[in-house]
């Protein structure tokens, strides 16, 4: 293989896939899990309430 044929085929592989900003990779990084698990816990907890609401009313 010339050399101008190794420079070539370097230069159309893709970049190494580097982590997300903080260490999270690919994935969710841990503070964006704990966000997403307070409004989770938020919503669940107002369907709770929407429901004894509509129960005893209703």
């Amino acid at each position: 293989m010339s050399v101008r044929t190794a420079a070539t085929l370097d230069r159309n592989k893709p970049p190494p896939a580097t982590p997300a900003p903080g260490g999270g990779g690919p994935t969710a990084s841990p503070p964006a899990l704990l966000e997403l698990g307070r409004i989770l816990g938020r919503l669940m907890a107002e369907e709770d309430l929407e429901a004894m609401l509509t129960a005893k009313s209703g």
